[in-house]
């Protein structure tokens, strides 16, 4: 996006992450060692600045939207503690034994090192099976910078156009073609003009929802079959 110039420095201030997720366990691995945590906003945060999009981010405000109070609560409790000057820390597990693409183990290696600080890789073993474990600490200044807001896509939106980036991920795919369009709409209606819709899912674009298809990319995150995705990008009129 940013080659092609659709997306510049500086005019991204407010971001929705849809979906955000809680993990408890890594879903193809079964790692279950470490406490629920949510890693998709602030990795979004720490990509903003490692591309040049934002100089900080902390001149960026990012909320979440989700329809699970359990995700929801454990993203207000992480506000409450940050403003309270605690920190948050994400484990990021890896499996050494599959072959990862060069570009993803050198993100795995420094993500989040925009937003606060990682530890080294530390080798453990997990059911008899090795795992590399990065710790992922991130400043309270930056988790203070993420609000929750109890929304479902399909048939609620925020109260006014102020996103310049939403970004969902694995979350339209439950969804069949009219609650996607649904969504469409909604999403649109959250969208500034120009502001954009991230997602890994192809969407509806019908006639007159203010929603076109800008450009695509696909990303394999190693060598074994099936295991990337097509990353899509739509911008609203």
């Amino acid at each position: 996006m940013t080659n092609k110039g659709l997306i510049t420095p500086g005019p991204i201030r407010e971001i929705a992450v849809l979906g955000p997720g809680l993990d408890f366990a890594d879903k193809s691995s079964g790692y279950d060692f470490y406490p629920q945590q949510t890693l998709q906003p602030f990795a979004v945060l720490d990509s903003l600045v490692r591309r040049g999009l934002a100089a900080d981010a902390r001149a960026v405000h990012l909320t979440t939207l989700d329809l699970s109070p359990r995700v929801n609560a454990h993203l207000r409790n992480v506000k409450q503690r940050a403003q309270s000057g605690l920190l948050y820390r994400i484990r990021l597990p890896i499996n050494p034994d599959i072959p990862w693409s060069a570009d993803a183990l050198e993100y795995w290696k420094g993500a989040g090192d925009r937003i606060g600080s990682g530890t080294a890789a530390v080798t453990t073993t997990i059911n008899r099976q090795k795992v590399n474990v990065r710790t992922l600490t991130v400043r309270p200044d930056i988790a203070a910078r993420v609000d929750s807001d109890d929304l479902n896509i399909v048939v609620q939106r925020a109260d006014q156009a102020r996103f310049d980036l939403i970004v969902a991920t694995n979350v339209f795919i439950y969804y069949d073609l009219l609650d996607q369009a649904l969504a469409m709409t909604n999403v649109r209606a959250m969208l500034r003009p120009g502001g954009f819709l991230l997602t890994n899912n192809s969407m509806p674009v019908l006639p007159g929802s203010g929603m076109q298809s800008a450009g695509y990319v696909t990303v394999q995150y190693s060598s074994l079959p099936d295991d990337g995705d097509h990353i899509v990008w739509y911008r609203a009129d």
